[in-house]
């Protein structure tokens, strides 16, 4: 079955314990959308390989339909943990995150990436200038959403038509990761 995937930020981006209950209230909200697939949805939570702490054990396993993977630090060096990353990435339907360089990674095998205003990371999220470069309206292919209500509906529009977003995706791998070019 289809899948959402969260990807996790480094501790400077995102404290785990604050990410934790972050993706609890996400995934909360997921589970009270009015589209009966995005109900339903699987969710796979990575989190990021130096911020794991918070997650084993797994805070989510009373959650139904939700994984988190891996729970424990890794290092993305090796070729089975890298293949591992890519993976999750390339199953998945879509790629939600806070700010993350997975949402640039998951745009170039062209999934749609999502975010969303979260008053505990802003500083980490608006007060950076990197996170600008994102969003539609600077080039960039992050569905940025101002609550986590417009991120449900923005994200179950997508699902439903994941097509929609991939000229915005392929004109940000173009202007940003490949400017000299696709080859």
């Amino acid at each position: 079955r289809p899948f959402v995937l969260f990807t996790g930020s480094s501790s400077f981006i995102s404290e785990s314990h604050a990410e934790v209950g972050f993706v609890r209230r996400w995934i909360e909200a997921v589970r009270s959308s009015d589209d009966p697939a995005l109900r339903s949805m699987n969710i796979v939570v990575r989190p990021h390989p130096y911020n794991c702490h918070a997650w084993d054990p797994d805070p989510l396993a009373d959650l139904p339909g939700v994984t988190v993977f891996p729970r424990r630090g890794y290092n993305l060096v090796d070729e089975k943990t890298r293949a591992d990353f890519f993976d999750s990435i390339y199953h998945s339907a879509a790629v939600v995150g806070i700010n993350t360089s997975a949402m640039i990674e998951a745009s170039i095998v062209g999934r749609p990436v999502f975010s969303m205003l979260a008053e505990e990371f802003t500083g980490t999220q608006e007060g950076t200038i990197h996170f600008h470069h994102l969003l539609p309206e600077n080039g960039g292919c992050v569905r940025f959403a101002s609550s986590i209500d417009e991120h449900v509906r923005q994200l179950s529009e997508r699902l439903l038509d994941p097509e929609a977003t991939r000229a915005e995706t392929e004109r940000f791998i173009v202007s940003f990761i490949r400017p000299h070019g696709l080859e």
